[in-house]
């Protein structure tokens, strides 16, 4: 499955690029086309609201995506080798969802910033402290080590770039959270089937997600005044 969700991000990114005006995957590319393929804006939420899963799978510009599918194969191969596929998918989307919810409260109740959001590094920091809960719960020292390799990561990524911190706090909590309850393997063995119906729902999900932003009458209503007041050629 990380192959899949590597390939949907890839394709999402590509879509955004070349599908707008100007065709160019190394050039600019407008606001509604991040719009268009599923990115997130706080206001946004209460009317459409999958774009929580949907932003996961879009990313601003070509190292953006490198770096997270770079951590995506890395930390996400990692929890699929050994946990399984189904654990892997509920990680990554889980907290990638629970990332934006955060951020988006952080905007409309904290910071008071509203801008444009997406990326794949919530439910990235999920699965990177996802370790952190599960070594908690197995009492095993490492996971201070793993907590410290946790918090360094954040603190370097802030540092270098201007990233979505609130989406990163929020995925990690979450996948420290999940990693603490999936230790106890009678739970997912006597559920096996629900956590994979789980699992399979939330992949269908994020392909329905995807689509529910391209039909979305928002972005195109943009680009129409776009058009109108002359700023699309």
């Amino acid at each position: 499955m990380v192959r899949f969700f590597v390939a949907l991000c890839v394709i999402i990114f590509a879509l955004t690029s070349l599908t707008g005006p100007g065709f160019d995957i190394f050039g600019p590319v407008l606001q509604t086309q991040y719009l268009r393929w599923g990115a997130l804006h706080p206001i946004l939420v209460w009317s459409e609201p999958w774009r929580l899963l949907s932003a996961v799978f879009v990313h601003f510009g070509v190292l953006h995506l490198l770096m997270n599918m770079g951590a995506l194969v890395s930390w996400g191969s990692a929890l699929e080798r050994t946990f399984g596929s189904a654990r892997f998918v509920i990680t990554f989307v889980g907290t990638g969802i629970f990332g934006f919810v955060v951020s988006v409260a952080w905007s409309l109740l904290g910071s008071g910033v509203l801008a444009l959001t997406a990326g794949a590094s919530g439910g990235l920091f999920g699965l990177m402290c996802f370790e952190v809960g599960y070594l908690l719960r197995a009492r095993d020292p490492a996971w201070k080590q793993a907590l410290i390799r946790a918090v360094v990561f954040i603190v370097i990524i802030g540092l270098l770039a201007s990233v979505n911190n609130a989406a990163h706090i929020g995925g990690g909590v979450a996948g420290a959270g999940f990693g603490y309850l999936s230790y106890r393997e009678r739970m997912w063995r006597k559920f096996d089937r629900f956590w994979k119906a789980l699992a399979a729902a939330l992949v269908i999900l994020s392909l329905v997600s995807i689509g529910l932003s391209h039909q979305s009458p928002i972005w195109r209503a943009q680009r129409q005044a776009m058009l109108h007041n002359g700023s699309v050629d």
